[in-house]
This record gives structure tokens, C-alpha cells and sequence, in this order.
């Protein structure tokens, strides 16, 4: 009988304290590494000429794919965008006014490592960051005159830069977010430009480096749908730069929508 006891007394005691263990189990259970993936679309604004009368458009798309450690403190991202456009301008300086049919497109990627300190909102970025540019231009209504020119225009640089980024308030589904980015580099600008006006033909061909600069500015407004799930809006304003002869600044403004799910 004291045996039968002695077994009755030890079942109960390990279904006492067989729940423990498999909570111990589950807590010691180590954190996984996440991965966002967030796709772009963007509406470029840009001046295809340093004296275009007006700002053309066209979309560009891609998307960043990031992976950050178990306490998002270290992460890298890498982004991809491409964008294709083509139509017609207005050239209007001091000596002329004339109007040029264009088709281009540009590529960018960037591939960054991300820090965030303990206990902030402030994100450190670095890494590099790659852009390329291709247009040809054809002038139009031009009657005996003619003149057809191709640019290739490509930037390789490393870029530092800061991100702030937080919810309005402990359980919002609201946030806000700033980017701040400056890249140096090598750039490479390329022209082949045939004119004839008024029977006279003139060639310019250029295959020229220089530094490149890169400069770039982004705010951001970000809705949680879910802790994983994200729809959000930016607003983008950048400008890339060889220091070289003929080449001139492109600059843009590039409102974006995006998505971001994190796994």
C-alpha cells in the first residue's frame, strides 16, 4: 500500500512540474533574425536639360529587401529601382527656343549596412550607392536644322548618412520617418552630340570621370496595417553630379508609395 502511495505522489509531482519545464523550454527558444521586403513605385519629376522649360516625368519601381539581427540593432539593406520614360520638352535659353523628343532611362542601387543605438530612434547608414543615367534627344520641328545627342551618365560612390524614424506614440499605428545622405565617389559622363543648323554640322563626343556626388533627402509617413504588415508614403529629393566638363546636375523630386512586410 505505502508503495502504491509513494508512485501516486511522484505522478503528481512531475505533472506539477512539467508545465514549468515546458515554459523554461519555450523562453530559452532564441529570437530570430527578421527580413522586410518593401516594394517602390515612384513618379520621378526631373529637368532633362539645364534649360528645359519645365519638369518631365516618369515612373520608376524596384524594391529594398533588409535584414536585421534579433534586437534590430545591426541590419543591411540592399535597394533596386529602374524607371524608363520617354517624351517631348521645351529648350528656351538667351539664343533660341526649340522643342526635342527624348527617351531615357536611369538605374539605382544601393547596397547600405545599418546600425541603430540602444534605446534611440536614430539609424546610421553606410555603404554604397550606384547610379546610371542613359538619354537620347532628337530635335523636332527643327525644318532644315537637325541634331540628334546620346548621354550616358553613371555615379560609384560610398555614402554615409542617418535615418530617424518613430511611431507617434507607445501604440499608434502611425509613423514618421527622415533620411539623410551624402555619397563621394567616381562618376562618369559620356556624350555623343551631331548638329547641323543652318547647313553648318557640328560633333561633340565626350568620354570624360570625375567625382561624383551624390546628395539625398526623404521624409516619410508609414500606417501599420499589422506589427508586420506596413503601407506607407515618401516624398524624395535628390541630386547626382560629376564634377567634369559638359556635365550638368540631375536633380529630381520623386513622391513614392511602398509596402513593407517583414517575416
Amino acid at each position: 500500500m505505502m508503495g502504491y502511495r509513494f508512485i501516486l505522489a511522484g505522478v503528481l509531482a512531475l505533472n506539477a512540474v512539467a508545465p514549468a519545464i515546458a515554459q523554461d523550454e519555450a523562453e530559452e527558444v532564441p529570437p530570430k533574425w527578421s527580413v522586410t521586403v518593401t516594394p517602390r513605385v515612384q513618379n520621378v519629376f526631373f529637368l532633362p536639360d539645364a534649360d528645359a522649360d519645365g519638369l518631365e516625368t516618369l515612373i520608376s519601381a524596384g524594391a529594398s529587401v533588409s535584414l536585421r539581427n534579433p534586437d534590430g540593432r545591426f541590419g543591411v539593406t540592399a535597394t533596386y529601382l529602374y524607371g524608363k520614360g520617354n517624351g517631348t520638352y521645351v529648350f528656351d535659353d538667351s539664343a533660341r527656343r526649340a522643342r526635342y523628343a527624348y527617351r531615357g532611362n536611369r538605374r539605382e542601387l544601393a547596397l547600405l549596412a545599418e546600425y541603430t543605438p540602444s534605446e534611440t530612434n536614430v539609424t546610421i547608414i553606410g555603404g554604397y550607392h550606384r547610379f546610371s543615367a542613359k538619354a537620347r534627344e532628337t530635335l523636332i520641328d527643327g525644318g532644315a536644322d537637325v541634331e540628334d545627342n546620346d548621354y550616358d551618365f553613371s555615379i560609384d560612390a560610398a555614402e554615409i548618412g542617418l535615418r530617424l524614424a518613430s511611431r507617434l506614440g507607445a501604440q499608434s499605428r502611425h509613423a514618421v520617418s527622415a533620411q539623410f545622405s551624402f555619397g563621394l565617389g567616381l562618376g562618369h559622363y559620356k556624350e555623343d552630340e551631331t548638329a547641323t543648323f543652318a547647313g553648318v554640322t557640328r560633333v561633340s563626343q565626350r568620354d570624360t570621370q570625375g567625382i561624383g556626388y551624390i546628395g539625398d533627402i526623404a521624409l516619410g509617413y508609414n500606417y501599420f496595417l499589422t506589427d508586420r504588415l506596413t503601407i506607407g508614403t515618401r516624398g524624395r529629393g535628390y541630386v547626382f553630379y560629376v564634377q567634369t566638363k559638359g556635365a550638368y546636375p540631375i536633380f529630381a523630386i520623386a513622391p513614392e508609395l511602398n509596402m513593407s512586410m517583414r517575416f
